[in-house]
Parts: C-alpha cells; structure tokens; sequence
C-alpha cells in the first residue's frame, strides 16, 4: 500500500503544522485528487502537510471493522480489507518519522490530523473518523456518505459510539443539491453526526445561505456558487468547541469541487485531539522516493507542484507483512 506526501516550501523547519489526508473516489486516483480537490493549493498558504493515500484497486473499504457492514460490503465488492489499519499506521509513519532524509521529519503536530475526501475518499474519511476518533482532530468532506449507518434509532447509533467509544468529533459535510443519489444521504449524517455530538436539534440549528469563490485549481477566482449553510452547534464538550455543518452548493451535482476545500479547512484548522500520539502504533518500514517540481517519472504530480513553483511531493510504500 502506498501514498504521496506534499511538503509545501512555506513550512519553516521549527514549525508543527497539520496533516491532512485527502482520499480520492472510487474508481478514481490519488494523482486525480490531488489535481481536483483543491487541497494543494491551499497548503503553500496555510502551511499543512498532504497524504494521498492510493485505495486498493482504486477502491476503499468502507464498512470499516463493522461485521454486518462488511458482509453488505464484499456482497457488493467481493472482499474486504483493513483500510483502518492502514490508514492509522499511515498516520503513525508520517507523524513520527524522525529520518531528517524525509521533508516532513518533526514538522507535523500529532493532535492536528485530519481526513477529507470525495465521494467513496468522503466514505473512508467518515467511517475513519467513526472508528478512530482517539486520533482524528475532525474530518470534512465532499460528496459521499457514511456507509451503512442510514436513519437508526438513539439506540441503534448509541451502540455505534459505545462500540468505537466515540469521541465528539467536529464534521464538515458537504453535497451539491443536484447529487440526487448522496444529497439525502449526507443529509442523514450530518442528522447522526450531531446526534453523536450532542448537539442541538433540528429546532435549534443556524441556516447561512452565502456565495462562494472559487479559489486554485487553475481556473479563474471568478466562478462563485450560492451556498447553504447549516450547522448545529457549536457545542463545548470536554472543553473542546464541537460543531457539525452541512454545506449544500446549489446547483452542483457529483463531482470533486475545489471550491469546498477553503470553508473545509477553515472549519478544520483550529481543531485538535489532545493525546492523539499516545493512540498510535509504532511507525514500521517504508520505501520513499522524492519527487522534484522537474521528475520525469511523475508528470502529473510534477506539472501540479510546478504550478506552485515549490514544495516537494514523495510517494511511500508501506512495506506489509505477508
């Protein structure tokens, strides 16, 4: 299994900045996401670190270590694997390298990780944040859904944060309002989400409708898109400030938007998750290569890191036990 890491120039070497893991869709790549989500971009200016991790066959497993989820899942799919697992020694490897050889050596604060993604890459971040809530400070996502977990009963979802002994966890959803297949979906989760975090009712939530810009990807800062705006909270628990939002582009149907990656971050920046590091396993062996901004071997990676002018982007592999 392996992943890309982008270190943007900016990030001075006595920094402790954030890590941001951005999960591409299924049937999709990680060089696809970096190229659409908007995330690279935002990291030469607000000085975070970027994983890409690759899915398995392009795909992730979504239903987590959920028993009955995962027989719905490799009904569907045809098997299931550990992409908790990965994910969370990915996270251990990255944090607590201490090879000065590798760009992002001591630069990442543990208790400031964070997941996004797009459609099945939204899935994965969801049920990560699910399942490993001792270790993520928040999660935002675009397009996708919490596989598996649909309108339950209190004690249905009670079970679900007894199970994973579920941390309040700050969550930015967002959805274009043309997605019919995962609008009502994520419209469900950001239900559950604020259910889990304790948060007001529907009678007590905040309605913001507003107009975003776009920002990067190569196009121009004109594009703009009416917004809704929807949060419930925010909520102080365990004296952290939680709150969920759902964010609904009007008019946008299922497809990565870089538009969204701005509010996301905005909203996840803050946020963190005293003790995190204490929750890891202990990093294990890797194979890195480090590309330049000038690597042949890596034109869709290199013409994107061009366009910044700066930073340095290294593929890992995560060496697996047999």
């Amino acid at each position: 299994r392996c992943w890309w890491t982008f270190v943007p120039s900016t990030i001075m070497e006595d920094e402790k900045v954030p890590l941001v893991i951005d999960m591409h869709g299924g049937g999709l790549t990680a060089d696809a996401q970096m190229a659409t989500s908007g995330y690279l971009e935002l990291a030469e200016s607000q000085k975070f670190i970027l994983v890409y991790p690759k899915g398995r066959n392009n795909l992730w497993s979504t239903c987590g270590s959920d028993e009955m989820s995962c027989d719905q899942f490799s009904s569907k799919i045809g098997d299931v694997w550990d992409d908790i697992g990965f994910l969370t020694q990915l996270i251990s490897n990255v944090v607590q390298v201490t090879d000065a050889d590798q760009p992002w050596s001591n630069l990442i604060d543990p208790e400031r990780v964070y997941t996004t993604g797009f459609s099945m890459g939204c899935m994965m971040a969801q049920r990560y944040a699910l399942e490993r809530s001792k270790v993520l400070a928040g999660f935002a996502c675009h397009g996708g859904e919490l596989n598996y977990i649909g309108e339950e009963s209190t004690q249905t979802l009670d079970d679900y944060k007894n199970s994973y002994d579920l941390q309040p966890m700050p969550a930015f959803l967002t959805i274009g309002t043309d997605d019919k297949s995962y609008l009502p979906l994520a419209e469900q989760d950001f239900i559950n989400w604020s259910y889990w975090n304790t948060c007001p009712d529907a009678d007590a939530k905040s309605e913001i409708t507003t107009t975003l810009t776009l920002i990067g990807s190569g196009k121009e800062d004109t594009e703009s898109v009416d917004v809704n705006r929807t949060s419930s909270g925010p909520c102080t628990i365990d004296d952290l400030s939680i709150d969920t939002v759902i964010m609904k582009l009007m008019g946008v149907g299922h497809a990565p938007d870089s538009r969204v990656a701005g509010p996301s971050y905005e909203f996840l920046k803050s946020r963190t998750r005293p003790g995190a590091l204490d929750e890891l396993p202990s990093p294990v062996e890797t194979i890195s290569l480090i590309i330049s901004s000038s690597a042949a071997s890596a034109k869709v990676f290199s013409a994107i890191v061009g366009i910044l002018n700066a930073g340095v982007v290294v593929c890992s592999t995560l060496l697996l036990a047999a």
